[in-house]
């Protein structure tokens, strides 16, 4: 059994036909609850994009209007979280039979799945640091509660032979250096 995170980032595409308000309407209140009724994924976790800026002053002002979305929407204004007691469950007929995952209903899917984008990641945890010590972090620890923030990165190695050395980098020197930074909760 691999206890593992369902990844998903998504972002409206066309406001006029899906407003991000309704899309967040029905992901936050029927989508994340149908999948989390599901026995197999006990908890989920969402988020909204916060904007580079704001993460160093958040009384920071906006940057000009950019022509193309900023370079911090890459992967959509929303991240939810998915926990998986065993990452194999997504291949039940379950959870393969929820609307996503299968063909959803005609009026779902004219609503909200073409005027949207998903980029959906199913992933198996190897390795899981956190940080208990530190006393500012507790809250989040005892209760195992989701960190306020989180930041994603994504490492492709461009062969097998470097997947090894990434390993070794990501283990003995990344993740202890982002364990010195205040506020660090884990690293998954």
């Amino acid at each position: 059994m691999v206890q593992g995170t369902l990844y998903v980032s998504s972002a409206t595409l066309d406001e006029t036909k899906l407003p991000p308000s309704k899309f967040v309407t029905w992901y936050e209140n029927i989508h994340v609850d149908e999948v989390v009724d599901l026995p197999g994924v006990p908890a989920a976790t969402r988020y909204e994009a916060i904007p580079l800026h704001q993460l160093t002053d958040p009384r920071a002002a906006a940057p000009s209007t950019p022509t193309e979305p900023p370079s911090w929407l890459a992967f959509g204004g929303w991240l939810t979280l998915y926990e998986f007691n065993d990452i194999a469950y997504r291949k039940t007929d379950e959870f393969l039979a929820l609307d996503g995952q299968s063909e959803p209903k005609p009026e779902l899917l004219n609503s909200v799945f073409k005027n949207a984008w998903f980029n959906t990641r199913f992933m198996g945890a190897v390795q899981v640091d956190e940080n208990p010590a530190s006393a500012l972090n507790a809250p989040y620890h005892a209760a195992r509660r989701p960190a306020p923030l989180v930041i994603t990165a994504f490492i492709q190695p461009k062969d097998e032979a470097h997947a090894a050395e990434i390993d070794k980098w990501y283990r003995a020197e990344h993740v202890p250096l982002l364990s010195k930074v205040r506020g660090y909760v884990r690293t998954r």
